[in-house]
């Protein structure tokens, strides 16, 4: 029996395959580091609703908007990011935009402003 046969299991394997990638952010170089991110955002995207949410809940943030919410966070400050996911977002339903507007980016305005506020320690 192949991944087809279990598309859960084909999406636990991806997704870990380019979340490893990602974990090594700090060796990777920038463009490696959007690529990775928007391959893991397109793969969500992709993929079946059932195969992200296997027990059909809806509590909390979807998938989707989670996957969003990462990319944004990690390239806020470039604005080809907002083209990047101009497209992902216009899939989203009323529920998920909601969401992204009201929980997602003000945590990301705010994580943004103390960057601002509080320079990084040099080293």
């Amino acid at each position: 029996m192949g991944l087809l046969t279990y598309p859960h299991s084909a999406l636990s394997e991806v997704q870990a395959i380019l979340k490893r990638y990602i974990d090594v952010k700090d060796k990777a170089g920038e463009m490696y580091k959007k690529n990775l991110s928007l391959a893991l955002l397109e793969t969500t995207f992709r993929l079946p609703p059932s195969a992200l949410n296997p027990n059909h809940e809806n509590k909390g943030l979807s998938p989707r908007v989670i996957q969003i919410g990462l990319f944004l966070d990690q390239s806020f400050e470039r604005l080809s990011a907002f083209d990047d996911v101009k497209g992902y977002v216009a899939e989203l339903g009323f529920e998920e935009i909601k969401a992204l507007m009201d929980d997602v980016i003000p945590k990301i305005l705010d994580k943004v402003s103390l960057r601002f506020i509080v320079p990084p320690a040099e080293n």
